[in-house]
């Protein structure tokens, strides 16, 4: 199973003073969801999703320049190391009801890791091991079927020497009888 290092985006952090205008910029300049809040060490204090802002933030209508995203954030976020397997990640992602982690590495935020990203990972894993189904099962039939014809060859190969067993033991006998036929009217003779 593969670990998580190896399907990682680059984790976009924030400090928790920065505003929920600062997390707007960065999730668009990105392209990405999410921020993560780290402390100077880059140590995981909280995440905050685009679904944050829209909720925390647009709905209740507070100022994006003055609201900092500690306020905003949801603390203590789910992490994942980027040696955990891919179905480890999963479970730890559905337990929680959450869509994104970030990896640690010694304790400091080295990455991110999505549902979406493990899900389509597992799915070409998947595809990967039904393609060695394939394959195997089409090898397995080839070789079934050489087996057969080699079995068929060998079987008429003993038929064939039976039959002839059974043609030289009638013509020796024959032989032995005309020699045998021969000799008596000789001797008569």
């Amino acid at each position: 199973m593969s670990k998580a290092k190896h399907h990682e985006n680059r984790a976009i952090c924030l400090s928790p003073d920065a505003t929920a205008m600062d997390a707007a910029d960065e999730m668009d300049a990105h392209n990405v969801g999410c921020v993560v809040i780290t402390d100077a060490e880059d140590r995981p204090l909280g995440i905050l999703t685009d679904r944050d802002l829209t909720l925390r933030v647009v709905a209740p209508g507070r100022d994006p320049e003055k609201t900092r995203v500690s306020e905003i954030m949801t603390d203590a976020p789910l992490t994942g190391g980027r040696r955990d397997s891919t179905l480890d990640l999963l479970e730890k992602l559905r337990e929680r009801g959450v869509r994104r982690a970030p990896l640690l590495e010694d304790g400091r935020v080295v990455g991110l890791i999505s549902l979406d990203d493990l899900i389509v990972n597992l799915g070409v894993q998947l595809w990967n091991v039904s393609e060695a189904v394939r394959v195997e099962l089409r090898e397995s039939r080839r070789t079934s079927r050489q087996r057969r014809r080699r079995e068929t060859r060998d079987d008429a190969f003993d038929e064939l020497r039976n039959q002839f067993g059974d043609v030289a033991e009638q013509i020796r006998e024959r032989v032995e009888r005309d020699l045998r036929s021969f000799g008596e009217r000789l001797g008569r003779k």
